[in-house]
């Protein structure tokens, strides 16, 4: 079974060029319908995974690479400075996270940890990837707030006992 338009059945329903992609992202594909591939069949005993590239860890990947691991996530090649502001929001929030957990610094964590943003955000894969980065950083200055907040709660808190120590001490 075929799932999909043809590009030229398009004009059939009235979707124009420029609405196609919004189009085709609201179509959805049932979970239980088998998916074919498509793929030759491999041969017994030959390898046909190509050689991986090394990847270089989360600390140093803006300096190898010029840019934020953020921003080659979300395909961001040029910003300004709102969005500087976010990709720093998020790469805060990523590592301290990664801190937090006591993960290893790596590109599986940075990703692991994007997956349960999405799914705490209920971000589907078909999200725009605009609105999708607005979405983490909008949750990640939020989620910086609430902490600098707990943190000062935590300072409160030890201040309070310490003056019920001297009072009734």
């Amino acid at each position: 079974m075929t799932v999909g338009l043809q590009l030229t059945d398009r004009s059939k329903y009235g979707i124009s060029r420029n609405n196609m992609d919004a189009f085709v992202s609201k179509i959805s594909i049932p979970m239980d319908v088998p998916v074919e591939s498509h793929a030759p069949p491999k041969e017994p005993g030959i390898m046909t995974q190509q050689p991986t590239e090394a990847v270089p860890p989360l600390e140093v990947w803006q300096e190898v690479n010029g840019m934020p691991y953020t921003a080659k996530h979300f395909g961001i090649n040029a910003w300004n400075k709102d969005a500087e502001a976010s990709i720093s929001a998020i790469e805060g929030y990523i590592r301290g996270e990664i801190a937090r957990k006591g993960l290893d610094p790596t590109i599986d964590s940075y990703n692991e940890i994007m997956r349960n943003i999405d799914a705490f955000l209920q971000l589907s894969p078909n999200t725009a990837d605009n609105v999708r980065f607005q979405k983490v950083s909008d949750y990640a200055k939020l989620f910086s707030k609430y902490q600098k907040i707990e943190d000062q709660k935590k300072k409160l808190l030890v201040q309070a006992s310490q003056l019920r120590e001297i009072e009734y001490g």
